[in-house]
């Protein structure tokens, strides 16, 4: 085995201890992320619309959070795939667990599939065998046309 390889399996193996060592149901970042809007969600104002749907006043300003479908009028809820602070203030006053609406790609689940399997790196280009047949072909530029007006 080359450096590269053994440097690369190591960071894999690193990560992938990491990733069982947590008890955090999200990656620790995101677990970080989510406590520090937690102390910012609690001077909000949440008035229950219905099950899923809530009024979130900051400073005067009124934002509509729909956690069945994991959005918020600040956008930000939508734009991260994370709770915003209106979002957990929401949660909080359902007294839900908040890693429920991270994405998917969040989750410590996820995390381990990505370290799961072991990756071969393909070497060096100077060392790989390319058959000529693939060497002869000629690969252009697709055609294009510059439209017209300011580039």
């Amino acid at each position: 085995m080359d450096f590269i390889q053994v440097k690369l399996q190591r960071w894999f193996y690193e990560r992938r201890n990491e990733a069982e060592g947590t008890f955090y149901d999200v990656f620790c970042w995101v677990e970080e992320e989510l406590k520090k809007k937690i102390d910012l969600a609690f001077t909000l104002n949440v008035f229950p619309v219905d099950s899923w749907r809530s009024r979130v006043e900051e400073e005067g300003i009124t934002f509509l959070v729909n956690l069945n479908k994991r959005i918020c009028d600040c956008f930000q809820f939508q734009f991260d795939e994370l709770p915003c602070i209106h979002a957990i203030a929401a949660i909080e006053k359902r007294n839900i667990k908040k890693s429920n609406f991270c994405s998917y790609w969040y989750l410590k689940e996820s995390w381990l599939k990505t370290c799961e399997r072991q990756i071969h790196p393909v070497g060096y280009t100077g060392s790989w065998i390319v058959p000529e047949s693939v060497k002869s072909q000629i690969v252009k530029p697709l055609d294009f046309k510059v439209p017209p007006g300011r580039r």
